[in-house]
C-alpha cells in the first residue's frame, strides 16, 4: 500500500506545515494505522498516527479523548488532532 502523508491535516491539527517526514514501519494490530514522524516549520518534531479504516477511526478518537483528558510525567504530549469524519489523525510532540 502507497501511503502518502495527509499535508493539510497534518499541519491543520498542529497549527504548522510539515517540511520533513518519513514513514515509520507499522507490526502487528498498528497495521489499521499510518504512522509518520514529521518536523514542523516551527522546528517542533511530532509523531503522527493516521487511521487506515474505520475501526481505526474509531479506535483514534478514543485515543484522542484519553490524550486530551490525562495529563502526567508518563503520557506523551499531545499536539492536536484532525478528523473530518473520514480522515482521522492524532499528532504527539516529540522530545528532542
Amino acid at each position: 500500500m502507497d501511503l502518502r502523508v495527509p499535508l493539510s491535516a497534518a499541519a491543520e491539527a498542529v497549527g504548522a506545515a510539515l517540511v520533513e517526514w518519513e514513514a515509520m514501519a507499522t507490526r502487528g494490530y498498528a497495521r489499521s494505522c499510518a504512522h509518520w514522524r514529521a518536523r514542523l516549520s516551527d522546528d517542533r518534531r511530532v509523531f503522527i498516527k493516521q487511521a487506515l479504516n474505520g475501526t481505526a477511526v474509531e479506535w483514534l478518537r478514543a485515543e484522542r479523548v484519553i490524550y486530551e483528558a490525562v495529563r502526567g510525567p508518563f503520557m506523551p504530549s499531545f499536539c492536536g488532532a484532525y478528523d473530518d469524519g473520514e480522515l482521522a489523525l492524532i499528532a504527539l510532540c516529540a522530545y528532542r
